[in-house]
């Protein structure tokens, strides 16, 4: 879902005409940067003092941007807080659209709102002037328990976007129920006709006899994929072609795709799978859940090396980190275990429940089959005390995991 994007030439407007001869960390790193090379960048602009001038404001943008990109958590945050302490002229969309990307690839949702909250209060226009922007700081305030917030934002949302035929924002709260409980009442009289009067009804979860209607955008046409009601093929390529770059004309064949790997068509979800990547976005941070589905797919067909290749694509790259990086990982040991290789399975599981232990959602069940490849390599002792560990400083409870670890640890003998 978010792309990190930065005009080149608002990079280029800041260095000077360069040379061979030795130029000043600022304006190595920002060539560097607009040259894409964010390894020379991020070394450069480190180095950059911590002034409250153009030239450090800017640096902590671009720092906070490779950051993000490279999955280096730590200093994304430190350079996004220094940001948005002292905005760089002229980047105040980028920077607020990059920080709403990363924090929602991270589920940084706390996060999100302790900087973008005071961000929007200063400067609405801008959150408001995207709609993908304005949705994400909804979303982030939704999933915070501040509805009363949340439903003023997407109010604005719903009016300034609603009959664009191609807002993606807007056609994101389709997909969630709480933002649509929070504008339902708001849209009650929104009956004219059009991609609006279509929102709407689905918002208002008046369903029957809907039809899609003639200015329908990629977003709206996924939606009633999802509910099943009749899309034409056309109507498909249509949306395709008039908006290209959204992120629903991808999300579209991943959403077919899920559609058939549930009814158990797993060559066919790899072939929907395969084409929803075709359409994405260049960006991992679009494409990790296209890669393990194509992974789940594989491995279901007990195509278990392809499907790790799959799998690695999300793990081994440094942009991804938090839990798409553990599903992949605990997926990699899952494609082991089945194939019945303890030790390899083993060390997939251990490096999900040593470096992911927080996302429990795939650290739990990684305890679990930790815990049974070690009772397979005959370690009793070892699988006891792993489950142990988990059992002790797991604060999930509530999940079922939770309790298949607690009975497996119990039905543990040791000699």
């Amino acid at each position: 879902m978010g792309r990190l994007l930065i005009f080149l030439f608002l990079v280029l407007a800041f260095a000077p005409a360069f040379s061979k001869e030795a130029q000043s960390d600022f304006d190595a790193g920002v060539f560097a940067y607009a040259n894409e090379d964010f390894k020379t960048a991020k070394e450069r602009l480190l180095k950059v003092g911590q002034a409250n001038d153009a030239k450090s404001r800017f640096a902590d943008f671009l720092l906070a941007m490779i950051a993000a990109k490279d999955g280096d958590a730590a200093l994304a945050r430190s350079k996004f807080e220094r940001c948005f302490k002292n905005l760089p002229e002229g980047n105040e969309l980028n920077l607020a659209k990059n920080f709403a990307a990363f924090c929602d690839i991270n589920g940084f949702f706390e996060y999100e709102v302790e900087l973008l909250e005071p961000f929007y209060k200063t400067h609405r226009e801008i959150v408001l002037s995207d709609s993908m922007l304005a949705w994400r700081f909804a979303r982030a305030l939704i999933e915070r328990g501040k509805s009363e917030e949340a439903g003023e934002v997407l109010k604005e949302l719903w009016q300034k976007y609603s009959t664009q035929k191609n807002a993606d924002g807007v056609d994101k709260i389709l997909f969630d129920e709480r933002a649509c409980s929070l504008l339902k009442d708001f849209v009650a009289g929104e009956n004219g006709g059009g991609a609006a009067s279509a929102r709407a009804k689905i918002i208002r979860g008046e369903l029957e006899g809907l039809k899609l209607p003639e200015d329908a955008g990629m977003g709206l046409v996924l939606k009633f994929l999802q509910l099943k009601k009749e899309v034409g093929e056309s109507d498909l390529d249509r949306a395709l072609e008039e908006n290209s770059e959204s992120e629903f004309a991808y999300e579209a064949w991943y959403a077919l795709a899920v559609n058939m790997f549930e009814d158990g068509q797993y060559e066919i979800s790899h072939s929907m799978a395969a084409r929803a990547l075709s359409l994405a976005p260049d960006s991992l941070e679009d494409t990790w859940k296209i890669y393990i589905l194509s992974g789940d797919c594989l491995r279901f067909q007990k195509k278990y090396k392809e499907a790790r290749e799959e799998y690695l694509k999300v793990s081994m790259n440094r942009k991804m980190q938090g839990k798409p990086a553990a599903e992949a990982i605990y997926k990699c040991g899952l494609s082991y275990f089945e194939e019945e290789k303890w030790a390899n399975a083993y060390e997939c599981f251990q490096r999900v429940f040593i470096a992911y232990f927080g996302f429990e959602e795939w650290s739990s069940p990684s305890y679990y089959y930790g815990a049974k490849s070690l009772l397979e390599l005959g370690d009793n002792v070892g699988a006891k005390n792993i489950l142990r560990e988990y059992l002790r400083h797991s604060k999930r409870q509530d999940l079922p995991m939770y309790h298949k670890n607690a009975v497996l640890w119990s039905k543990i003998k040791l000699n």
